[in-house]
Parts: C-alpha cells; structure tokens; sequence
C-alpha cells in the first residue's frame, strides 16, 4: 500500500507541476496582455488631452477671430465714410440746384418731388453708413468723428424733414429752420478734422 501511495503522490506531483507550469505560462502571458493594454490606455489618454488641448486651443482663436471681427479697420471706416460723404455731397449738390425755386415757396410738383427725393437720398444714405457700422467696434481714431457725423446726420435729417414740410405748407418759418439745421449739419460735417 505504500507504494501505492508513493506511486499516487508522485503522480499527483508530476499532475500538478505540469498545470503549475501551465498557470505561470498563462501568468506570463496575462502580464504581457496587461502590460499592453496599460500601454493602450496610456497612449489614449494621451491622445485624449492632446485633442482637448488642440479644442481648447481652437476656441480661443475662434474668440479672437470673433473678437477682432467685430471691430472695424481704420481702412474701412474711411471707406464708408467716404462713400457716405459722396452720397451726401451728390444729394446737397441736387438740393442747391433746386434751392432759390424751393425758397419761393411757390407749390410747384416738380419741386415737392425733388425734394422729397432728396430727402430719401439723405435719410437712405445716413442709414446705409450706419448699418456697416452697426453692432461693431470703432478704431479709437475715428470714435471722435463717428460723433461728430452723428451729430451732423440729425441735423441733415430734421434740417430735410423741415425744408420739405415747410415747403408742402408754404410755411417760410419752417423751412427756413430746416434750411438753417441743414447748413449746420454741412459745417459740422466740414469742420471734422482728421488726424494723421
């Protein structure tokens, strides 16, 4: 009986090296899978902040693109106060054509209908010019002019608003304010001073 149990436990040894030489086998290659997908794991964090820094980064120059957008260039306030200033030069050159007959306060159609024209000229054109400016930033030297424009369109505006309602009544009071409130909108305009 002895050497059945010697026999037994020899084979129970050799049974159970074998499996132990099996587990430490699937061990090894378990410390290897675990390894890698550590590996992995750390690659995909990497990835994972170098995407959140690029997003963050990408924002930031969307503000600013958005930020600068909003603000005009010294170029193209000068564009559009060009433009504007043409529009209104065009619409005081029709007016002085018209004037000495507009003066007379005589009821004549022809008259009424150019100078409503000319009001809606003055009116479309201040309008225009503020529209590009609308909901953007000035460049800092023109904040002093823009002002001083301002000023001067309400002037053109209730000055036209005037001459015409003045004109329709053949009221000389009226029309003489509305002559007076546009030739001080032309002097305001005229005394800008652009700095260099």
């Amino acid at each position: 009986m002895k050497k059945q149990l010697v026999i037994a436990a020899t084979l129970l040894l050799a049974a159970c090296s074998n499996e132990t030489e099996q587990l430490q086998n699937k061990q090894t290659e378990l410390k290897a899978s675990i390894k890698t997908l550590k590996e992995k794991i750390s690659d995909e964090k990497t990835k994972k902040i170098s995407n959140s820094n690029t997003l963050s980064a990408l924002n930031k120059e969307l503000d600013l693109t958005n930020d600068t957008s909003s603000t005009i260039s010294s170029e193209d306030y000068a564009g559009y106060f060009n433009t504007y200033t043409q529009a209104m030069a065009d619409a005081f050159s029709e007016y002085s054509a018209i004037d000495s007959e507009a003066s007379a306060l005589k009821d004549d159609a022809a008259v009424r209908a150019q100078l409503s024209a000319i009001q809606t000229k003055i009116k479309s054109s201040t309008d225009a010019f503020n529209a590009q400016l609308e909901g953007k930033s000035l460049p800092a030297s023109y904040e002093d002019i823009h002002s001083q424009v301002t000023e001067a369109n309400k002037e053109f505006i209730a000055g036209m608003n005037k001459i015409v309602k003045g004109y329709a009544a053949s009221d000389r009071k009226t029309f003489n304010k509305g002559s007076a409130a546009l030739n001080e909108g032309i002097n305001k305009i005229d005394s800008i001073q652009f700095q260099s």
